[in-house]
């Protein structure tokens, strides 16, 4: 196969490059498969046992270590959480080499393996026995050490998250707080024991009659006695203590909220003292506002009830509350565009618009400013053609030398060619082009001169030859043009609109049509022999 980067043939084909890239990125993406499954401890030989765990602490990572008698023996690959009581199925791999000296009676646990408290599995000795194989399960250990060990854990993790504070806690510790209230306090501290231990011997000497009962027990009676003989007390004494109970338990939002409320204050208070300027003048600008507002105060009652019957109507008539969506009729009607002129002014009675007077006499198409027509461009006097092209003789560029070299441009019109009897446009008049001359002033269209009635034609035979004297050629003029709006203003006794121009237009279009006072001679379509210029549509 030729080579498509090589003249002269030299260095391997396309077919044996595309080949060895291909045995490359085969190559690459074997070695990516073989390396992650390395990585994942694929190649390596384990002996994978499931323990069944009801309490697997913080959880278990991957990989986490598994350890025997202090020594690690393996990882945790993944753990499957148990669902509807069932317990937590643990997958560890033991290496090949540790597992045969490990019973098949262990038990397992979960433990922190450093001061980190990373959790680890440990795998407790329970006896002598068979080598644990692939495929066995182990259970949870549950002897009194281990239970005892895992309580202990528990509750120390609920000390130290009661202990612990925030990055964003300002407030001091337990043991400072504990520090700096009884710092140089200790007499008071002594003399205030002895007098609550005198106090609790005093009441437990009055309420606890029975030497076995103790004092909160005998305070325990009293309230269900006291309950029992009122009540209404004990309830009115509930209802008391729920506002203060409500409060203890909002504490914590409450402070959040008086602190967000002081800081809005100081936020605000700076921002007032740096605008005071600001503020004054606004308040003075604001005085003819409000002036302005109470003057019309009696319009806004009247305003507001109408919004109110308005919002009440689209609710009931527009908003469909099951689907939360406004559903509306809107007759939405779409009138062609067009120009007015002076036939369309306002009159009423003898009064008469402004534009009865100014307005256009027939339809004007606004053009646009002289500026911006593209024939008004004053090039530069000093401008050149591009690098590497001249001017051709027929006033085209022509490519001599780089980046494009065409010695043979093609001037061919690519525009179709117009049909007969088309002419092409002049010259947009009134602007700097020097070949443009002035367009003649058109003349008037002069009225028709009155005819004497044409004689009849034979029934049954009508001519194409045969046309009246005052008929208009086989034609109304170009489609849209000026000459047929001078022609449709002749037939119809006023000037043309555009709804003449639309309704009438198609209709006479390649007719030859008769304009007289007496009724007209022929109305018949053009035959073949009929010039047309626009044809019918």
């Amino acid at each position: 196969m030729s080579q498509s980067y090589e003249v002269d043939g030299r260095g391997l084909s396309a077919r044996q490059l595309f080949l060895c890239g291909l045995a490359l990125l085969v190559a690459l993406a074997v070695l990516t498969v073989l390396l992650m499954m390395r990585s994942n401890g694929r190649f390596e030989n384990y002996t994978r046992i499931v323990a069944n765990m009801n309490n697997v602490g913080d959880g278990l990572p991957e990989n986490s270590d598994v350890k025997y008698h202090g020594m690690i023996v393996g990882t945790v690959s993944g753990v499957e959480p148990g669902m509807n009581g069932a317990p937590n199925k643990v997958m560890i791999n033991l290496e090949e080499r540790h597992a045969g000296a490990i019973p098949k009676t262990v038990t397992a646990r979960v433990i922190p393996s450093n001061v980190f408290a990373v959790s680890a599995v440990q795998l407790i000795d329970n006896g002598s026995g068979p080598a644990i194989r692939s495929g066995d399960q182990i259970t949870q250990d549950n002897t009194l050490p281990t239970v005892v060990f895992q309580t202990t854990i528990s509750k120390l993790r609920d000390v130290l998250f009661a202990t612990g504070r925030g990055r964003e806690d300002r407030t001091i510790g337990v043991l400072e707080a504990v520090q700096v209230a009884t710092q140089n306090r200790r007499p008071k501290l002594l003399t205030s024991g002895a007098q609550l231990d005198r106090l609790l011997s005093e009441l437990d000497g009055i309420i606890a009659t029975d030497p076995n009962d103790t004092t909160v027990s005998a305070l325990i009676n009293v309230a269900d006695g006291l309950k029992s003989t009122a009540p209404e007390l004990v309830d009115a004494l509930h209802q008391a203590i729920e506002p203060m109970k409500t409060f203890v338990e909002q504490k914590s939002a409450l402070d959040s909220m008086i602190s967000a409320g002081l800081n809005t204050l100081g936020t605000t208070q700076t921002a007032l003292a740096n605008h005071s300027d600001q503020m004054v003048r606004i308040t003075g600008d604001l005085t003819p506002v409000l002036g302005s507002l109470a003057q019309q105060s009696n319009n806004f009652v009247p305003a507001f009830q109408k919004l109110n019957v308005v919002s009440s109507k689209f609710f009931d008539d527009v908003w469909i509350p099951e689907v939360d969506t406004p559903n509306m009729r809107i007759n939405l009607a779409l009138a062609p565009t067009y120009t007015y002129s002076r036939a369309d002014c306002p009159t009423y009675g003898a009064l008469k618009g402004n534009s009865c007077f100014t307005a256009p006499l027939i339809p004007v198409r606004p053009d646009l400013p002289e500026v911006l027509l593209p024939q008004n461009y004053q090039p530069p006097a000093d401008l050149a053609p591009p690098s590497g092209t001249v001017l051709g003789p027929n006033g085209n560029l022509v490519a001599v030398g780089p980046p494009l070299i065409n010695p043979n441009p093609n001037l061919a019109d690519p525009n179709p060619p117009l049909p007969p009897g088309f002419t092409p446009a002049p010259p947009v008049p009134l602007t700097a082009n020097p070949a443009n001359v002035d367009p003649p002033a058109a003349p008037a269209p002069a009225a028709p001169a009155e005819q004497p009635p044409a004689e009849q034609p034979p029934a049954g035979s009508f001519p194409a030859e045969v046309a009246a004297p005052a008929s208009f050629g086989g034609t109304v003029g170009p489609v849209g043009s000026a000459k047929e709006r001078v022609q449709l203003s002749v037939m119809t006794g006023r000037p043309a609109t555009p709804a003449t121009q639309v309704l009438l237009g198609p209709l006479v279009r390649g007719m030859t049509v008769n304009v007289g006072n007496a009724e007209p001679a022929a109305v018949k379509p053009a035959s073949a022999t009929t010039a047309t210029t626009g044809g019918p549509r």
